[in-house]
C-alpha cells in the first residue's frame, strides 16, 4: 500500500492533532522513571515535537529560516502541557550551528533540523541518523529521529534518539490507520502506552550488552536498521 503521510495530515488536521495528543500522553506515561537511558531515570515529563514535510526536491526545513514552518505540512508540540522539559541547554546553539529563533523551542528546532538533513536533493536519506557526527551544517543535525517514510519526511525530537525515531514510525501508523477509520485518532493514554511500551522493551533488548548511553553513533546506525525490520511500518510498497 503506497501512503503519502503529508498528504493525509493536511487533509486531516484534526485527526493529526488528535493521534500526537495521544502518543504525547502515552509517552508521558511510559517514559518517565525508566531506567533505559538513565536520562528518564530522574524526569517527571518529556518534551516532545513533532513535524511532517513533504518530500521535494526544492524543500528545505531549516529551523533559522523563518519561511520553514509555513512549508511543512503538520506540526505540533507539547510545550502547553510539559513546558519543564522544554528548558534550553547550553549546548544547543553549537549543535545546531545557530540561535534557535524565538518563540520556536528547542525540540521543534532539532526536529526541523533532522528532516533539513534529509532533504538536500533527490531521494532524501532514510533516517537522520548520521555516523560520521551530531552537528553536520548550520540548521542540520545527525541524530536519528528524522524518517523518510510514507513518503514524507517526519521529524520527532524530545526522547532518546532511538525513540524518537520509533515515535516517528507510531505517528504514521497511527495517522494512517486513524485516516482510514480502522482505529480512532482519540485513543485514550493508556491505550496507545499499552502498544508503545513493548515496542520500546524491543528496542531495549536489540541493543541488549550495551547501555543506550554507550552506544555509539555506529551501534546506533546497527540498532536503527534492527528497529527498522522488525518495529517501523512500510507504506512504501
Amino acid at each position: 500500500m503506497s501512503v503519502c503521510v503529508a498528504e493525509l495530515v493536511e487533509e486531516y488536521p484534526q485527526i493529526a492533532e488528535g493521534v500526537f495528543g495521544s502518543l504525547d500522553g502515552a509517552l508521558n506515561k511510559v517514559l518517565p522513571g525508566i531506567k533505559t537511558p538513565e536520562r528518564y531515570e530522574e524526569i517527571g515529563e518529556v518534551g516532545l515535537a513533532l513535524v511532517v514535510g513533504r518530500d521535494s526536491p526544492l524543500s528545505q526545513y531549516n529551523p533559522f529560516n523563518p519561511r520553514t514552518l509555513r512549508m511543512l505540512s503538520f506540526m505540533a508540540d507539547n510545550r502547553l502541557t510539559h513546558p519543564g522539559a522544554w528548558d534550553p541547554k547550553a549546548t544547543d546553539e553549537e549543535l545546531l550551528g545557530g540561535t534557535i529563533p524565538e518563540g520556536m523551542g528547542r525540540f521543534t528546532a532539532f526536529a526541523l533540523a533532522k528532516i533539513n538533513a534529509m532533504a538536500d536533493s533527490g531521494r532524501p536519506n532514510l533516517t537522520s541518523h548520521e555516523v560520521r557526527g551530531i552537528s553536520i551544517a548550520p540548521g542540520k543535525v545527525g541524530f536519528a529521529g528524522g524518517v523518510y517514510l510514507a513518503r514524507s519526511l517526519v521529524g520527532v525530537s524530545g526522547l532518546w534518539e532511538v525513540h524518537d525515531h520509533v515515535s516517528a514510525g507510531i505517528f504514521t501508523n497511527e495517522m494512517v490507520r486513524a485516516s482510514t477509520g480502522e482505529v480512532t485518532p482519540t485513543r485514550t493514554d493508556d491505550e496507545l502506552a499499552e502498544i508503545i511500551e513493548p515496542l520500546f522493551e524491543r528496542v531495549t533488548f536489540l541493543h541488549e550488552g550495551v547501555s543506550a548511553d554507550d552506544l555509539s553513533r555506529g551501534d546506533v546506525k546497527v540498532l536503527l536498521e534492527k528497529i527498522d525490520k522488525e518495529i517501523m511500518p512500510n507504506y512504501d510498497d
